[in-house]
């Protein structure tokens, strides 16, 4: 099972193979999609241009975790560049990288265990 993330997590988008993360900006609310890093010009999409914008390599903070009846994480709304777009789980879990976790059961642990300066 892939690792779900919560609010306030910070994560890096990556790619995978040759797929990545991006969002079409005419859209309403953004959304954020598989595309190929290499756009193929046959495919419906294509136009003649990227109708899309990459944002691999950029950092979003998960800002709230949608979740279903039997709490199950079903999609991630993100800030991303200051805008807020919808992601859904299953893609998360592959193009997400946890960067950093705010987690305060975690930082209490690392406060306990630090040793007092003398």
């Amino acid at each position: 099972m892939s690792r779900e993330y919560a609010q306030g997590d910070l994560v890096r988008i990556v790619s995978r193979a040759s797929f990545t993360l991006g969002i079409a900006p005419e859209t309403t609310p953004l959304s954020v999609r598989e595309y190929p890093l290499t756009p193929d010009p046959s495919s419906p999409s294509w136009g003649g241009k990227n109708k899309w914008e990459y944002i691999e390599g950029k950092l979003a903070l998960v800002v709230y975790v949608l979740r279903n009846r039997l709490n199950q994480v079903i999609g991630y709304h993100i800030l991303c560049e200051g805008r807020k777009m919808f992601c859904k789980a299953n893609v998360a879990h592959k193009y997400f990288q946890e960067v950093e976790r705010t987690d305060a059961r975690r930082r209490f642990s690392q406060i306990q265990n630090a040793r007092p300066s003398d």
